[in-house]
């Protein structure tokens, strides 16, 4: 039971933050924060792929520090698992710029409806 929970905990913390960094991103639309999203997700896969079973790891079972174990197994489960789950960031980046245009466009019909209203009255 300790270990799922701070598998959730842990869950909680990294996809508050990575996905925090994706709304950041879709509410600016600035090309500096995709490419913090982009560089961070690309740091955290690379992470995972060199995710191992540690020395540091391995001294905590042979001393039985089963809550440092845990705190580590879980971010490592977690990392893995949100490193595979991302969406592509392009795509999103392309949904999000159509979503921004056609905002645009439909306050640019606006004001033309609106002008053409006042031209009727």
């Amino acid at each position: 039971m300790e270990f799922g929970k701070e598998i959730l905990k842990q869950g909680r913390l990294l996809a508050n933050y990575y996905y925090g960094l994706f709304v950041k991103a879709a509410k600016t639309n600035k090309e500096a924060d995709w490419d913090a999203v982009s560089r961070e997700i690309q740091g955290l896969q690379k992470e995972v792929k060199s995710i191992g079973i540690s020395w540091e790891m391995i001294g905590d079972i042979v001393r039985r520090k089963r809550k440092e174990l845990n705190e580590k197994l879980a971010l490592r489960i977690v990392k893995i698992t949100l490193s595979v789950s991302f969406p592509n960031i392009e795509h999103v980046k392309k949904e999000v710029n159509n979503y921004y245009l056609t905002l645009e466009e439909l306050k640019e019909l606006e004001s033309l409806a609106g002008r053409k209203a006042k031209n009727d009255i």
